[in-house]
């Protein structure tokens, strides 16, 4: 898969892909976050409030799906949803784009570059796909 940027789907939701290696090339330490879980279905599905209320006790959400595919690899799909505008999903998407891509560095066993280095490459460029 050699889309790496992620896409529009309407005014509320952003999604992006990435092809991984198997899970057992996946470092398993467990991260922290303060959020509602919404749905836990392991290892193929989980879905969580992200952030502070966009408004009065309305989250957006995110959902990351991992599907295996024939090749051995796993495609993984992260939907932020319900997200206010676009400046919202503009401000979101960088930083997804970023993390999955340390996410996959680390899977395929390499060293990340900065997340910093990677998040400066998009920076302005979501603004132009989500016209």
């Amino acid at each position: 898969m050699k889309e790496e940027f992620g896409i529009r789907v309407d005014d509320t939701t952003v999604r992006f892909e990435r092809l991984l290696p198997g899970y057992e090339n996946v470092d398993r330490e467990p991260q922290k976050m303060t959020s509602t879980l919404l749905v836990l279905e392991p290892p193929h599905r989980l879905a969580f409030t992200f952030g502070k209320p966009i408004a009065d006790n309305q989250y957006t959400e995110v959902e990351i799906r991992l599907t295996p595919q024939p090749d051995g690899k796993i495609k993984l799909t992260l939907t932020h949803s319900k997200l206010p505008d676009r400046k919202y999903a503009l401000n979101i998407s960088g930083g997804w784009h970023s993390h999955l891509a340390m996410l996959q560095y680390k899977a395929e066993g390499k060293v990340p570059p900065s997340i910093w280095d990677v998040w400066r490459q998009v920076d302005g460029v979501y603004d132009k796909r989500y016209d």
